[in-house]
């Protein structure tokens, strides 16, 4: 599947990748600053300015929140290829681990100057 954003518009279509089948995933994309796919395809987790979200794709239902998981704006959003730990990016000049099934910070990276703008995993990491 696929996701595509527009901010200019409000507007987000998620296409799967068969073409006869559609699924419209409604996403405030005014506040949207990262999207990523779960490794599975089921799940998408979203980060709106300070708040995390993973949201089922067939039903677009919240499945976790985190209000407040970041100070200031997620800025990247990665996920494992497990599925069970993803990483954030932010502002606030760090960058948490996140454990999926509970999403709780598992660790936090600190001591960076500046904001932290991206994150990801190596193919092989856990």
């Amino acid at each position: 599947p696929i996701v595509v954003c527009s901010r200019e518009t409000g507007d987000s279509k998620m296409d799967s990748t068969n073409r006869s089948s559609r699924t419209r995933l409604q996403l405030e994309t005014d506040r949207l600053f990262a999207l990523k796919f779960m490794p599975d395809g089921r799940q998408v987790v979203t980060a709106y300015g300070t708040d995390l979200s993973i949201l089922d794709v067939a039903t677009g239902a919240v499945v976790q929140e985190i209000k407040e998981a970041h100070r200031s704006y997620i800025r990247d959003i990665a996920v494992a290829p497990s599925g069970l730990q993803l990483a954030t990016a932010s502002l606030d000049n760090t960058a948490r681990l996140w454990h999926t099934a509970t999403f709780e910070c598992v660790a936090e990276l600190r001591g960076h100057t500046y904001s932290v703008d991206c994150v990801t995993y190596s193919p092989d990491s856990a």
